[in-house]
């Protein structure tokens, strides 16, 4: 395996989390520290470069084929990296305006925009559920940001409850989809679909669990009052 290869392949998710960490450090040593604020952006920043230059290449695959980049990839990289950049912008001024300005939470959004990247460019359902997860555990975190609020606790409980629920979904899916085709690569089990029962009720499954987790199908509002 060329780890170099693979690491150069997934540059912008490698950026996105080595900064995570150094977020992660920065605020051990110095609580709400200013300087984590420059360090998600910039390196937000870089990460965004890399994919534009990333942008006319041809796909290939990485990672013994779990993961694929270029071309269209690069492009889904930068509408990701680029709605990141425009969080962390725009969160400095909003999250002092509330009173809760946690250094930890450009960490999160570090680790979560990794987990969109490693999303956007799965090729394997191994990848896409390690991409999903980890951008879902971030959220779960961010929603219950205003600890000391009610409200932000009963939602960060209830999206992880629901989040877990629905995880059960995908991986059932997962499992069907697998054993109908005998692979996780997901090119193959586009190449080996059928009407098969087990094949339409893994993908099914799959989708259930998946469109909860990118919230593409929220579920309808309940009046806590």
């Amino acid at each position: 395996m060329d780890y170099l290869g693979d690491i150069q392949a997934f540059l912008p998710g490698v950026i996105t989390a080595v900064a995570g960490l150094v977020v992660i450090v920065v605020e051990s040593l110095k609580k709400d520290s200013p300087f984590n604020f420059w360090i998600t952006a910039l390196s937000l920043i870089a990460a965004l470069i890399v994919s534009v230059q990333s942008l006319g290449t041809n796909l290939d695959t990485a990672f013994s084929g779990m993961l694929v980049y270029g071309g269209p990839v690069a492009f889904g990289n930068m509408v990701i990296l680029t709605g990141a950049v425009f969080c962390v912008f725009i969160s400095e001024d909003y999250l002092k305006g509330i009173g809760h300005y946690y250094g930890e939470i450009y960490a999160l959004l570090l680790f979560a925009t990794s987990g969109m990247l490693a999303l956007a460019g799965s090729n394997d359902l191994i990848t896409l559920f390690v991409g999903l997860e980890t951008m879902s555990i971030c959220l779960y975190v961010m929603a219950g940001l205003i600890k000391d609020e009610k409200a932000g606790a009963e939602s960060a409980l209830k999206y992880f409850l629901l989040g877990a629920f629905s995880t059960g979904f995908l991986l059932y899916g997962m499992a069907l989809l697998y054993g109908a085709t005998g692979t996780t690569n997901i090119p193959e089990i586009g190449a080996a679909a059928s009407t098969d029962l087990l094949f339409l009720a893994g993908t099914g499954l799959l989708l259930v669990g998946f469109l909860f987790k990118v919230s593409a199908v929220p579920l309808p509002y309940v009046d806590p009052g």
